[in-house]
């Protein structure tokens, strides 16, 4: 969540970039959400020289003392964090730049458990049937395709290289972390941050989609994901390590569905009746983008010119001519 905040406040600030008097805040609070999400999660902290370089990109038309107080404000926002971090290791560890984690595993560095052939944690995160994102959901795979339609587009260009940015610099390193499976568990837990960075991409291809044909296989992509994903949230998702090419889902999560083997708090709080508040939520997150497409389509109404000069109403599923006089266009 913090994560994505600071993603969505940097994209505020260079979308808002005229409007002087806000820049400041929304640097601001960009870099306390990048402190917030390091503090949860130490490799977060990457994303800070990402973030910075935007916000100075973005600031290339301001002065230089009002692209140097941006810098500074967002810079103070994600001190918090590290401050924070910093003060818990030296009260704990006795040293600032000793973690927890490094302690854990007799690293003799902050950086030594990422020891991982790159490459291979590459391939497990995105392919494999054990943890590959496009596996798991198979919709990310529009991601791809995405930034390459920003990336042509002038307009979301450089919204599309920051996003790519944010993705590699949480999904790398831990492509190359010493345990890159994470133990038992159901999918690629440790790069989830970087998730929502491939979603985003994702809704500049759903905005151009034109035919019924491209919606089916698109929401098709979408359901397989809810369901593999909610049936295991029924099941339990500490699923059994196996290697790279098992599926937990098929070796574990639906068999287990299937013969009404349910995760212990689906038993204590649901019971016999467990089966209906797991068809509901599973219901609701598959129906929701149809819903939400049937309220955009009905209520988006939009007022345009005709090539013939004359004022139609868009709704989204109809268009048709002004007869009286048209309303005021604002």
């Amino acid at each position: 969540m913090f994560v994505l905040m600071a993603a969505y406040f940097a994209l505020k600030f260079g979308r808002n970039i005229e409007e002087r008097k806000t820049h400041l805040r929304i640097a601001l609070w960009s870099g306390l959400a990048v402190g917030a999400a390091l503090t949860v999660d130490y490799v977060d902290a990457i994303l800070i020289p990402v973030v910075f370089a935007y916000i100075l990109l973005s600031t290339k038309r301001f002065v230089l003392s009002t692209k140097i107080k941006s810098l500074l404000v967002f810079m103070m926002g994600s001190g918090f964090g590290l401050g924070a971090i910093a003060y818990y290791n030296l009260m704990s560890f006795g040293s600032m730049f000793v973690s927890s984690e490094q302690l854990y595993d007799h690293a003799g560095t902050l950086f030594g458990n990422f020891t991982f052939p790159l490459y291979s944690g590459i391939f497990l995160n995105l392919f494999t049937p054990d943890r590959g994102i496009f596996l798991y959901s198979p919709i990310l795979v529009l991601g791809i395709w995405g930034f390459y339609k920003m990336m042509k587009s002038s307009s979301t260009r450089r919204e599309s290289v920051f996003l790519l940015t944010a993705f590699l610099a949480i999904f790398l390193p831990y492509s190359a972390w010493y345990g890159p499976t994470g133990g038992p568990g159901f999918g690629p837990r440790y790069i989830e941050a970087s998730i929502p960075f491939l979603i985003i991409p994702v809704g500049s291809v759903l905005a151009q989609l034109r035919s019924k044909a491209a919606y089916v296989a698109v929401y098709l992509l979408y359901l397989s994901g809810v369901l593999m994903n909610g049936i295991t949230g029924v099941t339990g998702t500490l699923t059994p390590e196996l290697h790279w090419f098992a599926s937990p889902f098929l070796n574990n999560s639906l068999p287990n569905f299937l013969s009404g083997s349910i995760d212990t708090w689906w038993k204590s709080d649901a019971g016999g009746y467990w089966f209906w508040p797991a068809f509901f939520i599973i219901t609701a997150a598959a129906t929701l983008p149809l819903i939400i497409n049937f309220l955009y389509r009905r209520f988006n109404r939009q007022i345009e010119l005709n090539s013939r000069g004359e004022i139609v109403l868009s709704t989204g599923t109809h268009t048709r001519l002004w007869e009286t006089d048209p309303p005021n266009k604002k």
